[in-house]
């Protein structure tokens, strides 16, 4: 059996790292959709929404109404209290994100949305992490405003660069805060029959 090509539905330069790491074998199309925070639905069930139409969408400009193809759509969001925080459009609100964040635990929840050949539906989970912030300083907030890493990624940080300073514990899964949760998409694939070989 051949090894099965992935389509991969996300611009994220951190997903594309991830995936190259496990060595699929994948193309990238950037779904044409808007991820819209302010829907009335409970931080699981949003982050599933977005998820879903990102993959329904790339299914239909890639194979019109024959679900042909595999294809991974993902979105990751924090949660602070009982407030969604997205992706800050400036650094106003990174600054505001991250005084929301400092001394505090946050869950960082990333929904897999995952297109099957033959499947009619699209197969479905959500994978949440906790994660515990540092008491952050002005100067600390400053510095990494400075740093340019909070623009495009929910809650303003990524653990996986100079974030990572500010990080005193997570509970779950790393790879989920970096926006792509490894073993339960492995698990994803697995139970749907994608051939890794």
């Amino acid at each position: 059996m051949n090894k099965a090509k992935l389509i991969l539905a996300s611009g994220s330069p951190r997903r594309k790292e991830i995936l190259e790491n496990l060595h699929f074998d994948f193309d990238i199309m950037i779904p044409d959709t808007i991820e819209d925070l302010s829907r009335n639905l409970p931080p699981g069930q949003l982050a599933m929404a977005l998820a879903r139409e990102k993959a329904v969408a790339v299914r239909k400009a890639v194979c019109g109404s024959d679900a042909s193809k595999w294809i991974a759509a993902f979105d990751t969001i924090v949660v602070c209290g009982k407030k969604v925080l997205g992706k800050p459009f400036d650094q106003g609100a990174a600054r505001a994100m991250l005084e929301q964040l400092s001394g505090r635990d946050h869950d960082v929840i990333t929904a897999v949305a995952l297109s099957c050949p033959g499947k009619p539906r699209i197969v479905e989970r959500t994978v949440k992490t906790r994660v515990r912030f540092k008491a952050l300083s002005n100067a600390e907030i400053d510095f990494y405003l400075g740093t340019k890493e909070w623009i495009g990624v929910a809650g303003a940080y990524r653990i996986q660069e100079r974030g990572g300073f500010f990080i005193k514990s997570i509970f779950g899964c790393y790879f989920n805060v970096v926006g792509l949760p490894i073993s339960a998409f492995y698990d994803m694939l697995c139970e749907n029959k994608y051939s890794f070989f």
